[in-house]
């Protein structure tokens, strides 16, 4: 699976073309999967058989390579990515 980056654009800065991507880690996905759904940190942990620590660790690389500082947005771009495939 391919994830976007924001990249400044003619059309819009929140504008995502299937060019403008980066790779996540299959955990990443995963990891942005659950929260999509709404689960905790915890949650995801348990249910990946990794501690909460691993967790914040995928999820803080994800931030980075999606350009986003948050969970909402994080859960935003990976949906727009979701859409375009």
């Amino acid at each position: 699976m391919k994830a976007f980056r924001k990249l400044p654009s003619s059309k819009g800065e929140n504008h995502l073309d299937k060019d403008d991507y980066v790779s996540l880690t299959q955990r990443e996905q995963e990891t942005l999967q659950y929260l999509n759904v709404g689960k905790t940190y915890q949650q995801i942990a348990d249910t990946l058989g990794v501690s909460i620590e691993t967790v914040r660790t995928h999820i803080k690389n994800s931030y980075t390579k999606l350009h986003v500082n948050n969970k909402h947005d994080a859960v935003r771009r990976f949906r727009q990515q979701a859409r375009m495939w």
